[in-house]
Formats: structure tokens, sequence, C-alpha cells
């Protein structure tokens, strides 16, 4: 076959992609049908080589805003989430006997309880009363006393206008209920002809133990079913008493219920919530790690990109040991990792210390935060990879001489030799 030399194209006369895509149309203008990489293609070379340069940039700015924003926005959601930190607090109760309730400043400590008695209140009853009967109606207008908290309570009643037993024991009841004694009344019956006078402390503790006396009571009779008592606990083996089941501790900021008696140690901590924390960490290592690959990608062909490579390596070398102590490491291979379980031996062992590094003045975060900034402010051009076929990325060197020895009909020679000469031959 005779070789006519179409065109012979000087690669270093090629100072962007328009100067290739202009010389590539007059090398090779007709269309051409074929396959590259599963793709469907029937373009002269020109349109070939411009489509896959605006592939090319589109990912480049694909992956800069990935790396320049979302970089910058993960390390100062971190930076932000760390301020709350010690907002951020949980509960931890090992125990089905032990309620609490915690307010935005409560200390975080350990707790050891052991709860002897609760607190209850004062029941008492009446005995079964005839309820159909009228020997209650007979006392006419007669007094009664409640005695509650140290206070008398006088409660007056007239038993002439009832109509039968179960009704004087509802006035009863009713006086007692509009008095200002912590006490509250009602009136059972039992589905048999009989009711009882019903009375409890409204709260618990001994304080509101409460007695009711008088003359009427001689024939109702009152019997105590419960006693009113106060709580009785400890706390990190300090004895204390109350009159509630529900108690304050570290200034207000910390409310405890005793649902049960306790008779060993149980326990409830106060923590710091680091499940938002490690989220966020991990969020921030594998952003890390999708910049430091996108660094890598394009290094080779930008100058400027391959000396943010060097910083951002040079970054996280600087603090190693912050990073490890919060469990992000670099392993052998120069990936970047996040492990959880580490981040949470080393919280158990160390606490916040570990946060406080890495967030200190001049830290990771404070220097990462400056570093993105000047990524995003960073003029977009000097970032590129440089538009000539010979600075182009390899793999769209490849792609260009993938193109040449497909396309048909031709015998084609393509080569970068020193010079950078290509050779279209027919």
């Amino acid at each position: 076959m005779n070789n006519t030399l179409l065109s012979t194209i000087n690669v270093m006369n090629f100072n962007n992609i328009n100067s290739l895509r202009s010389t590539a149309r007059k090398a090779y203008s007709p269309s051409t049908d074929f396959i590259f990489n599963n793709f469907p293609v029937s373009r002269s070379f020109g349109d070939f080589i411009d489509t896959r340069a605006e592939q090319t940039v589109e990912d480049f700015m694909k992956r800069y805003k990935e790396s320049s924003t979302e970089l910058s926005q993960a390390s100062t959601d971190l930076k932000q989430l760390f301020l709350k930190t010690y907002e951020n607090k949980k509960i931890h109760i090992d125990s089905e006997s032990l309620e609490a309730v915690s307010k935005q400043n409560v200390m975080i400590k350990k707790y050891d309880f052991v709860v002897a008695q609760l607190a209850t209140i004062q029941q008492d009853t009446s005995n079964a009363i005839d309820s159909n009967s009228t020997n209650l109606t007979e006392f006419g207008t007669t007094e009664l006393e409640l005695q509650q908290d140290g206070q008398n309570f006088t409660l007056s009643i007239n038993t002439e206008d009832a109509e039968n037993n179960q009704d004087v024991l509802k006035k009863i009841s009713s006086a007692i209920n509009k008095s200002t004694a912590a006490v509250s009344a009602k009136v059972l019956s039992d589905g048999e002809g009989n009711a009882r006078l019903s009375l409890e402390s409204q709260q618990t503790g001994s304080e509101k133990a409460f007695k009711l006396t008088g003359d009427i009571t001689s024939i109702i009779g009152i019997t105590s079913i419960s006693s009113a008592r106060n709580a009785l606990y400890s706390v990190n083996g300090e004895a204390a008493e109350s009159t509630s089941n529900t108690i304050e501790l570290d200034n207000g900021q910390l409310e405890v219920t005793f649902k049960e008696e306790i008779d060993h140690i149980e326990t409830i901590s106060i923590e710091l919530n680091t499940d938002q924390i490690t989220s966020q960490l991990a969020d921030l290592t594998n952003q890390l790690e999708r910049t430091k690959n996108f660094f890598s990608d394009y290094s080779d062909d930008s100058r400027m990109l391959s000396k943010y490579k060097l910083r951002l390596e040079s970054l996280v070398t600087q603090f190693q040991n912050d990073l490890n102590s919060v469990g992000v490491e670099t392993v052998d291979n120069g990936s970047i990792h996040f492990s959880k379980k580490k981040f949470e031996t080393n919280f158990e062992n160390e606490g916040t210390a570990i946060i406080k590094n890495l967030d200190k003045a001049n830290g990771f975060i404070d220097k990462l935060n400056k570093f993105s900034e000047d990524l995003y402010t960073q003029d977009i051009q000097s970032l590129m990879p440089a538009n000539t076929p010979n600075n182009l990325p390899t793999f769209m060197q490849d792609d260009f001489i993938s193109y040449l020895s497909m396309s048909r009909g031709f015998n084609i020679n393509a080569f970068y030799p020193t010079g950078g000469i290509l050779d279209f031959m027919l």
C-alpha cells in the first residue's frame, strides 16, 4: 500500500484544545463510525477531541468543586460541632429502677445509687358501712379534726339532710376535699351494699402524714393501710433522705426518679454524646481521601495541583498524632480512613483532650479551613491541567492514540517521540 503523508503535526505547536481541534480537522475530515469505551462514535476526529476535552474539563470541575467546597464544609461543620461538644450530652443508666432527665449544663459525672426505701403516701380507709342504713344521719351537725404537717383543719358537716349512711360519707369526703389540707378523699362501694371512706395524702413523705378524728370516726372507724414515709438512699456513698422519689443533683441540672428500692449499687452516668462527632469525623476523613485522590490524578499535569497535593500531605503528616488520637489514620498505601473503635477507646481513656488537641488554635481544623479556603479562592485556570496534547492527562492521551488506531481505511502510525511528532499516514 502506498502511504501518503496527509499531515505532519508537531505536538509542541498545540497551545490549547482549540488549536488541537483545528489541526485535527485539517488532518482528518471524513467521519468514521467506531466504538470507543463502549460508546458509539460517529464524528470527525476534531469533534472527538472536542468532546473528550469537554468531558475532561467537566470531570475536573466537578472534582475540584467537591474538593474545595465539600472539604471546607466538612471541616467547618466539625469545628462547629466541637464548639457544641459540651452541650451535647447523654445519660447512660444501667438500671431499670432509676430514671433521669438532665438539663443543658449538667456536669459530666457518674452517680452510684442505693435506694433503701421509697417515699410513700399515707392511705387510710374506714370500715365497711351499710350504705342504706341511716344510723350516721343521727349525728346532726358534727365536727371532725384533720391534722397534717403541724396544722389543724376543722371540718363541719350536717348529717340531718342525708338520705342514708353513704350520703353521710360523701359529705365527709366533700368537706375534706374542699379544705386546704393535702389530703384527698372519696367514697368506695363494694357492689354488695357497703361503702367505705378512702383517704390519701396528696404527696409522699413523712411530713404529709395526717390524722382524722371526731365523734363520727368512732362509728366508721379509720384504719391505716400505708404510712407516709421519706425516701432513704445514698449517692456515691453519702446517705440522704427525701420526701419525694424524685431528687435533684448538680444544682438542679440532673433530676433522678426512684422507681423501686435498690439493695445494691446501680449507676447513672452523664457522658458526652459522641455519635455526631464520630459521624462527622468519618465524613471529614472520606473528603480528605477524595481530595487527596483528586490531587494525585491531576498533579502530574498541573504544577499548581502538585503543590496542593504536597501541602495536604504535609498538613496530615504535621498533625498525624492528633489525627490518630481521634481515629483518623493514614495506612501503609497512603490512604486515609477513620476507625470509630479507636476513637471510642481513646475517648474513654483520655476524654475530651483528644478533641481539644484537634481543635486548638492553629491546630489541624484551623489549618485545614485555611487550606480549603485557599484552594476555593485559587484561580481555576492556574489549576487546570495544561491543555497541550503532550501534557494532557494520561487517559486523554490514550484516547487520542486509540482514536487514530481505530479509524477505518487508514494505516496510521502514531507515536510520541522526543520532539513530539505525530504522523498520519494513508
